[in-house]
C-alpha cells in the first residue's frame, strides 16, 4: 500500500507517470460525480422525509427510480454524466426529461475532486483531507439551498476533522482559536444585524459552520475568510433580494469561502 501511495505522489509532483496520473484522475472524476449524484438523492428524500423515518432507510429505499413513471433505474442510468449522455437525457420507457442541472453539478464536483491532487502536486493524506471537506461541504451547501438548513452532524464531523487533519494549519491551538475567532464573530455580525434590522437574524448551523472554516484555516487567517464570505454572500443575496426573497440561506456561500481560502493558503504555503 505504501509503495501505490509513493508511486501516486510521484506520479503527481513529478509527472513522469502521465497514464498512472490520468487513469487516476479518471477514477477520481467519476468518484466526486457519483458522490454528487448521491448528495442529490439525499437532497431530494431529506425534502420528503416524515417524522417516523430513518434518514438511513430513506436514502437507502426505495431504489431510484423515475419520477414520471416510476421505471427503476438500470445501471446505466446509474453512472454519472455518461448515464445521462447515453440516454440523451431522457427516461427511455415515458420519455421524461432529466433536468440538464444534475449532470452538470456532476460534472463540475468530478473536476474538482480530480483537481485537488493536481492543485497539491501530491497524493498523500492532504488529498484525503480535502476530499472530505469539498464533499461533506457541498451536501451541506446543497441541503441548506433547498431545505434551509445545516445539519449539525455534519458540522460536527467537519469541525473534528479539521482539528485533527487540515493541510493548512500546522499548529493544533491555531486551529481551535480560528475555530472559536470565526464563530463568536459571525455570532455577533449576526446580533449586531438582528438589532439593526430588528428581526431574528441567528441561524446557529451558520455560526457553526463558522467554527468549521476558523479549525480549517487557523486564527491568522479569519479576517480573509469573513472577507471572501461576505463579497460571496452579497453576490448570491442581493438579486435574489431585488426579487422579493427575504431569507437566503448562507450556506452555499459559506463552504465556497472555505474552499477558496484553503484553495489561497495552500497556493501561498
Amino acid at each position: 500500500m505504501d509503495a501505490i501511495l509513493l508511486d501516486l505522489s510521484l506520479a503527481y509532483s513529478t509527472l513522469e507517470y502521465p497514464i498512472f496520473a490520468t487513469f487516476m484522475t479518471l477514477v477520481l472524476f467519476l468518484t466526486g460525480a457519483m458522490f454528487a449524484s448521491f448528495t442529490g438523492l439525499v437532497v431530494h428524500r431529506i425534502g420528503h422525509l416524515s417524522e417516523d423515518d430513518s434518514i438511513l432507510y430513506a436514502i437507502s429505499f426505495p431504489p431510484s427510480r423515475c419520477e414520471e413513471c416510476s421505471r427503476r433505474l438500470g445501471l446505466i442510468d446509474l453512472i454519472p454524466v455518461i448515464g445521462w449522455v447515453v440516454r440523451r437525457g431522457r427516461c427511455p420507457d415515458c420519455r421524461y426529461s432529466v433536468p440538464k442541472i444534475y449532470p452538470i453539478i456532476e460534472a463540475i464536483l468530478g473536476v474538482c475532486t480530480a483537481a485537488i491532487p493536481l492543485i497539491v502536486r501530491d497524493f498523500d493524506w492532504w488529498v484525503l483531507s480535502l476530499v472530505i471537506l469539498l464533499w461533506a461541504g457541498f451536501l451541506i451547501a446543497w441541503i441548506d439551498y433547498e431545505h434551509h438548513i445545516i445539519p449539525e452532524e455534519l458540522t460536527w464531523f467537519l469541525l473534528f476533522a479539521g482539528l485533527l487533519m487540515t493541510p493548512a494549519v500546522f499548529d493544533v491551538y491555531d486551529r481551535i482559536i480560528g475555530a472559536a475567532l470565526c464563530a463568536a464573530a459571525m455570532w455577533f455580525a449576526m446580533f449586531a444585524i438582528g438589532i439593526v434590522t430588528k428581526e431574528n437574524t441567528h441561524a446557529g448551523g451558520d455560526v457553526a459552520f463558522a467554527a468549521v472554516a476558523g479549525a480549517w484555516i487557523g486564527v491568522q487567517f479569519v479576517p480573509w475568510y469573513l472577507l471572501i464570505l461576505s463579497a460571496l454572500y452579497i453576490l448570491h443575496a442581493f438579486p435574489l433580494r431585488l426579487r422579493g426573497i427575504k431569507w437566503v440561506p448562507m450556506g452555499p456561500s459559506l463552504v465556497l469561502a472555505l474552499l477558496i481560502s484553503m484553495l489561497i493558503l495552500l497556493c501561498l504555503f
